[in-house]
């Protein structure tokens, strides 16, 4: 039976609405409560697996003297012909540091004598890792063979863009037709060309050699914003990619490396790094300034633990 009084239905009408919505809202806390403490534990449980991935096997030694030549050279790894292996002869430190944390040299703050400190990495690893796993397990490496320690911090920094100059590239796509060959480096004083460039064995993979004061750089298959990557190590400061080119390029890059403490050269056959990406690439570096993230190192061994 209806109620003739209006009032006798305005508290049940008004206490409903708020005894379901304090329900709708401790259902949609306890949802957003278990979504959130379900990410976390999904978060740690990634965070733990790839804080253990590892090489299946590495080796990292000293590197043999190399008189007055230093031969680098990287093969292998995701992405490769051979994914499976990974070895990288003649690297200093700071080269194994800057690959693992997928920074550039300019990047880096740590001990000058990583620099110059080199070593022969080899390493296997499982023929379907990621570049992101490998540079997981390179890094992991370094904390285990050297003590590895760092942070990150930002610094207001010169660096350039790297551009197309005029009259455009001066270089060729890649065919893919051509196969990477990965060629172990020999030991000894480089084949030099008539200008006193090394001259790079058979073979396209991408390769840098040294020697005295003179440097000669093969890249493979290699995009503009890994080659911004590459200059940046040369040059010491950021390079960013503005060149808008998007396929893959082969070239070979010949440069007077610098010695510090030295006057500049004068033999016209020896460029800088600069004129030599202008005259030789057909691109231009244009100096800037940019804050960036940079890595100080806070502890590193000078010597690995036993393989």
């Amino acid at each position: 039976m209806r109620p003739q009084n209006p009032e006798e239905i305005v508290m049940p009408v008004v206490e409903r609405p708020e005894r379901y919505m304090r329900c709708r809202i401790m259902r949609t806390f306890c949802k957003i409560l278990f979504i959130a403490v379900t990410a976390v534990l999904i978060r740690g449980q990634n965070g733990n697996q790839m804080e253990a991935l590892q090489f299946e096997v590495a080796s990292v030694k000293p590197s043999p003297p190399q008189g007055a030549g230093l031969r680098v050279g990287v093969i292998g790894g995701p992405g490769t012909t051979s994914p499976e292996l990974f070895r990288c002869d003649n690297c200093s430190l700071e080269t194994l540091i800057c690959t693992a944390l997928e920074i550039s040299s300019f990047q880096y703050l740590g001990p000058e004598w990583t620099k110059s400190a080199y070593f022969v990495v080899s390493a296997r690893l499982k023929k379907d890792s990621t570049k992101s796993e490998f540079h997981i397990m390179l890094r992991n490496l370094l904390i285990e063979r050297f003590g590895f320690k760092a942070h990150t911090d930002h610094r207001q920094l010169p660096g350039y863009d790297l551009l197309i100059n005029k009259g455009g590239p001066k270089f060729r796509e890649a065919r893919d037709d051509s196969p990477e060959e990965n060629i172990p480096l020999s030991g000894g004083k480089p084949k030099l060309d008539e200008n006193g460039y090394p001259v790079l064995p058979a073979g396209r993979g991408g390769m840098l050699v040294m020697y005295s004061d003179r440097a000669t750089l093969r890249c493979s298959r290699i995009s503009m914003e890994e080659l911004a990557a590459r200059l940046s190590a040369e040059v010491g400061e950021p390079v960013t990619d503005r060149t808008d080119l998007k396929g893959k390029y082969d070239f070979l890059l010949r440069w007077h490396q610098q010695v510090p403490g030295t006057a500049p050269a004068d033999d016209p056959t020896a460029p800088t790094i600069f004129e030599s990406v202008k005259n030789q690439l057909g691109l231009k570096l244009e100096a800037k300034k940019e804050k960036i993230k940079v890595v100080i190192v806070d502890h590193i061994e000078r010597s690995p633990t036993a393989n």
